[in-house]
């Protein structure tokens, strides 16, 4: 069993309770439903490591002196590409995006930072169970050391904890890049502008169009493996896509367009591993509605550093001190 917060499953497993948790509200009233938002909340704060804030919380760089927000915890949402071929070999697959989500509960005020694919950070490397040692690889080989679900995840986790200063990371939603072309069909397809021309499909730089099926998975997917930058250029259209699909959600939510919702849920659950339960996702959801969250203030930071050609594989060596600050600025208040 994990250690980390709930039981690690499918969000099938759930998904029927929060129906039956959402009905119930709407019977018992609003004060279950802040109860309910308090116990998530309260899991995911302790879950964060920022419950007690003692000495161990606090750092001081640059002369300045800094100790954890105890109101912030970070979410990390990991976008992995394991293929069929993949699973039916055994192989785990790869997280080729990574995303920090760092929540203020109370004030719902969320940034989001991602952590580029090629990051050289130290990963943990497994034979099965069998711990080998750790080695500087990109990060988005702590996955591939895993089952391919839970076990892969946590592993992530524990690598991008690392990046971000150790600070305490629990919680996931991971989602199988596969997934993405069956939800932007569920929403009736994702406009916006290509950021570039993708070989082999009608998409092109700069030409407006409505993204479907194996063209939205395949934009989000797709690199030029002859360019060292290959991997920043492509989560710049992650990032493109992901503010596209938050902007249709949101109007749909808006609207209470339940057969959309509906299909939206039956699109991604074959695709999601988590370990959010109902309490918790109730919280976060409390925490952003808020705070005002929507598409048009969504903005994510990525982590820069040097990039480098090693081999055939990139390799982006991280600005220590930038990402100190970026951390200190997201988790941490100045004291």
């Amino acid at each position: 069993m994990s250690s980390r917060g709930p039981r690690a499953s499918r969000l099938r497993i759930w998904a029927r309770r929060i129906l039956i948790a959402a009905v119930s509200l709407v019977v018992v009233g609003a004060a279950t439903a802040g109860a309910l938002v308090a116990v998530g909340g309260g899991n995911l704060r302790t879950a964060g490591g920022s419950v007690a804030v003692d000495a161990t919380d606090r750092i001081t760089f640059e002369g300045q002196e800094y100790e954890r927000d105890p109101d912030v915890v970070g979410i990390v949402l990991i976008g992995y590409d394991q293929r069929p071929e993949d699973a039916s070999a055994g192989r785990a697959g790869q997280a080729d995006a990574i995303v920090v989500a760092a929540l203020n509960l109370r004030s719902g005020a969320v940034r989001f930072l991602q952590v580029p694919r090629d990051s050289m950070v130290a990963v943990d490397r497994y034979m099965g169970d069998t711990f080998l040692g750790q080695s500087t690889e990109q990060i988005c080989l702590s996955f591939a050391y895993g089952d391919g679900r839970e076990q892969s995840c946590e592993r992530t986790l524990d690598a991008v904890s690392r990046v971000v200063n150790g600070v305490p990371l629990t919680y996931y939603i991971a989602l199988n890049m596969a997934g993405m072309g069956p939800i932007a069909d569920a929403v009736g397809g994702v406009e916006l502008e290509p950021l570039v021309t993708i070989p082999d499909t009608d998409i092109v730089a700069g030409e407006r169009r409505v993204l479907n099926g194996f063209d939205a998975e395949w934009y989000l997917r797709w690199r030029d493996l002859t360019q060292l930058d290959s991997a920043v250029m492509r989560q710049e259209r992650q990032i493109q896509f992901l503010k596209a699909l938050v902007s249709k959600l949101a109007g749909s939510a808006r609207s209470f367009d339940v057969p959309t919702l509906s299909k939206v849920w039956s699109a991604a659950e074959p695709h999601v591993i988590t370990n959010i339960g109902p309490a918790e996702l109730s919280a976060v959801g409390a925490a952003l509605a808020g705070g005002g969250f929507s598409a048009d203030n969504l903005s994510v930071e990525v982590l820069s550093g040097s990039l480098q050609g090693e081999g055939r594989y990139a390799a982006l060596y991280l600005d220590v001190d930038a990402v100190r600050r970026m951390t200190l600025d997201m988790f941490y208040r100045a004291l």
